[in-house]
């Protein structure tokens, strides 16, 4: 969302970023994204997810994880997951854009995200002129997926926070 907004500034009426930092990785996540490529490449998609997957959630409930393992089957999965790690440890810093954007900019941050504290999340909301904050006190970092029904309330606020906003 964020490269996109970077692309066609123009063309949007709000940005919406969920778990997720306009900042660059630092050093130490860079290594760690490194460590979960090679882990990948040289153990296989299944048992990176069965280590990694049940860290991002709150309370991973049983089938989501079975379907994941289900998933991680399929080899294109595998080289998905390798490259979509890649472009989050090469992705740029963006924060100056929160701070030209005239639309709002909505962050969604977790209690127990233990990827993205919530202090940074913050931080770099205050950047942005219309920023919007939502909360989710018992979710993880994939709160979208525990949170669903507060995940399309925010959607719906940065929607109507959107409608002041005109292409």
């Amino acid at each position: 969302a964020i490269a996109y907004t970077e692309k066609f500034p123009a063309k949007i009426l709000g940005l919406g970023l969920f778990h997720s930092l306009s900042a660059a990785d630092t050093l130490a996540k860079i290594d760690a994204r490194n460590k979960s490529i090679r882990f990948i490449q040289t153990s296989g998609l299944e048992p990176f997810l069965k280590n990694f997957y049940p860290s991002l959630y709150q309370n991973l409930h049983p089938e989501m994880m079975e379907r994941y393992i289900e998933l991680c089957r399929e080899k294109p999965l595998e080289t998905a997951v390798i490259a979509m790690t890649q472009a989050m440890r090469d992705r740029p810093d963006r924060k100056y854009l929160l701070t030209q954007l005239k639309v709002p900019v909505l962050y969604v941050m977790s209690g127990r995200d233990e990827l993205i504290p919530k202090t940074v999340a913050r931080d770099e909301l205050t950047l942005a002129k219309y920023g919007i904050a939502v909360y989710f006190e018992n979710a993880g970092h994939l709160g979208m997926m525990e949170e669903t029904d507060k995940s399309l309330a925010a959607i719906k606020t940065l929607m109507d926070a959107s409608k002041r906003f005109k292409l």
